[in-house]
Order: structure tokens, then C-alpha cells, then sequence
């Protein structure tokens, strides 16, 4: 096994809530904060993708991962934005969560805007999104709708 894999593995395993918290406060707090995340990290984005489903803490990963310097990284970004529409598809509750908590939300919203895949979906994810009443979802439709405008 690789170092970095092995690495990678104890990270995500290593990387847990402390239990003291109350459920407020694990909602309102970034679940696991990675003081030393390598942006542009396409090894995370291998680990995540190998999942069938997406817990809180991947999609964090996912989100936090990216940042400005990797928008020259052609295949990060593809990489990156496959993985944006699967977690919605699997996970859109809880990668909403995420995202609301996120600091690096205006760029995983300008993703939603590009798809790159024609084989998404976006109107059932514009509707599984709208019929969830419990999440805070006004500026994902905005983007999930822009990227419906580009498509036509």
C-alpha cells in the first residue's frame, strides 16, 4: 500500500466529532476541520469516489478540498465536478448541509453552475431538492437552475 493511501486512510478514520458536543452545535460546526488538507488533492477525491454512499465528513472532504488554485487542474476540476453531481444524487440532504457550512461554497456553487456531464439529471435534482422543506435550499436551485439554462 502507498504511503499517501495509507496516510489518506488514517486520516478519515482518525478525523472524529468529539462526543461532548450537542446536536446544535455538531450542526452549526464544521464536522471534522483537517488543519493540514492539501488542496487540489486528487488522492481524497479517489478515496471518496470508491464510497457507494457519502457520510457528512466525506462530503466535507469533497467541498474543502477544492479551492482557486485548482481551477488550472483540468482533471481535478472534471474529477471534482463528477463528484459534486453524484453526491447530490446519493446524498443531496446531507451535502446541502455541508455546503451551508462551508467555506468554500462559492466554489463548489460555480460547479453546480457547469456541469460537465450531459448524462446528469438536473431536473430530478432540482426536484428532489425543491421537495425537501427541512434544508436550507435557495442558492443550490439558483445554481442547479443556471446550470439547467446552459443545458438547453
Amino acid at each position: 500500500m502507498k504511503f499517501i493511501h495509507l496516510l489518506l486512510i488514517t486520516f478519515l478514520s482518525g478525523c472524529l466529532c468529539s462526543k461532548d458536543l450537542s446536536a446544535t452545535e455538531k450542526k452549526s460546526k464544521i464536522f471534522c476541520h483537517p488543519l493540514n488538507i492539501q488542496f487540489c488533492d486528487i488522492n481524497i477525491l479517489s478515496a471518496i469516489y470508491k464510497r457507494d454512499t457519502y457520510t457528512d465528513h466525506e462530503l466535507e472532504l469533497l467541498i474543502n478540498v477544492v479551492d482557486s488554485q485548482c481551477i488550472n487542474n483540468v482533471e481535478f476540476m472534471q474529477f471534482v465536478n463528477e463528484l459534486v453531481f453524484i453526491s447530490l444524487s446519493r446524498n443531496h440532504v446531507g451535502f446541502i448541509n455541508v455546503l451551508i457550512n462551508s467555506y468554500q461554497s462559492d466554489i463548489i456553487y460555480k460547479i453546480i453552475e457547469s456541469p460537465l456531464s450531459d448524462e446528469i439529471n438536473i431536473e430530478e435534482l432540482i426536484f428532489k431538492i425543491e421537495s425537501e422543506k427541512a434544508i436550507k435550499n435557495d442558492r443550490i436551485l439558483k445554481s442547479l437552475k443556471i446550470a439547467k439554462m446552459k443545458s438547453n
